[in-house]
């Protein structure tokens, strides 16, 4: 590794497979100064929880040697494996050992597992990280009300630096769907009289959620509640200087959307801040001119647009036209076999004509899909 000196980023995955020792000396040699430690500002960890040792202790090790990591993406995947209690306890020990050597230079945490217990000692560490602008967690969340009591402390802890925040009820791996009251309550508490899961994070930049409710395959399902209800509070009470939003894992009626936009924050112009907006449709809202001309009338200043959606009226929208808004970045994507939507070019084209200045149009994929494309 002394020979490749553009060395920046490191990523080791392993599961069940078996940690050999020549590995070991292989990875303990890597964080040495001369080797990339010295380097080395983005590393990612994805392996089972009976590992965790055995990664992150040589790291905390040689910590004088890793002075340019800022970046710090964890991964507990599942296991075939039985663990004991004394696993999940050295698994814990690790992390907090590493997080207290690396507190003062991270600025990118992002953590995903099967269970938030396994990182709710993250927030138990009580540490500040001074330098943190950016933090990611993946989970499958509890029932216990004192863990999003500790997760909002520590999201609270840091909103003068946090600049990009994401909260996703389910591991980064997983493709289905989750159902959490628990969750949903925090995110949205409603007329309960509670705050909101954060406030005052005025630093913030974006927000990514991920929602609870119905499949998001066919949005056939939705209880009653969630399609005559806000799935946020005002956005403007918590993050107010935002300009890009992803929800995920619900989609969102046209109703919703409306709500959204309208507890947006607005600048000294009375426009609105938001600049790049990532949703699913309802299947009974079937793409119409009825989204664009909410979009145009109250979010103009709107940059990037990705929807995930059912279907297009694309008849309808050719009676349409929108001069004023100056779109850059237009997605739109339908549900497949594939667990991940796949472009509509033919809708998207239909669409970027009724712009006075068509927008770029996305046409990438995020799965492998495009190699079995005609």
């Amino acid at each position: 590794m002394a020979l490749c000196p553009n060395v920046y980023e490191v990523k080791i995955i392993l599961h069940d497979h078996r940690l050999t020792h020549s590995f070991n000396r292989f990875l303990r040699s890597l964080w040495k100064a001369e080797y990339v430690g010295m380097r080395l500002q983005s590393l990612s960890i994805e392996t089972t929880l009976a590992k965790v040792p055995r990664f992150l202790q040589p790291l905390v090790n040689f910590s004088d040697a890793l002075k340019k990591l800022e970046e710090f993406n964890f991964d507990i995947s599942p296991t075939r494996d039985k663990h004991d209690q004394e696993a999940v306890d050295l698994a814990v020990t690790s992390l907090r050992s590493f997080l207290v050597a690396f507190n003062g230079q991270l600025t990118t945490i992002g953590l995903s597992s099967p269970l938030f217990g396994e990182m709710d000692i993250f927030l138990g560490t009580a540490l500040q990280f001074a330098r943190l602008k950016k933090l990611e967690i993946f989970a499958f969340f509890g029932e216990d009300p004192k863990q999003f009591e500790r997760l909002s402390h520590f999201i609270i802890g840091h909103a003068v630096t946090l600049k990009h925040l994401t909260i996703k009820p389910q591991p980064r791996y997983y493709i289905g769907k989750t159902s959490s009251l628990e969750y949903t309550n925090w995110i949205n508490p409603g007329d309960s009289g509670t705050d909101a899961f954060a406030s005052s994070l005025h630093s913030l930049e974006s927000l990514h959620l991920g929602l609870c409710g119905g499949p998001e395959e066919d949005g056939i399902w939705i209880p009653e509640n969630l399609l005559n209800s806000r799935v946020l509070p005002s956005l403007s009470t918590f993050a107010p200087c935002i300009t890009s939003l992803i929800l995920t894992g619900l989609p969102l009626s046209l109703g919703h959307i409306s709500d959204l936009i309208d507890g947006l924050s607005v600048d000294s112009n009375g426009r609105r801040l938001l600049r790049s907006l990532r949703v699913s449709l309802l299947a009974a809202n079937t793409l119409s001119s009825s989204l664009f001309d909410i979009l145009a009338s109250k979010l103009n200043g709107l940059k990037s647009l990705a929807v995930i959606i059912v279907g297009c009226i694309c008849q309808e929208m050719q009676e349409k036209n929108y001069h004023e808004w100056r779109l850059e970045v237009l997605r739109l994507t339908t549900i497949h076999s594939c667990p991940s939507p796949h472009p509509n070019l033919r809708i998207m084209e239909a669409v970027a004509e009724r712009f006075q200045f068509p927008p770029n149009i996305d046409c990438s994929y995020t799965c492998s899909c495009f190699l079995h494309e005609e």
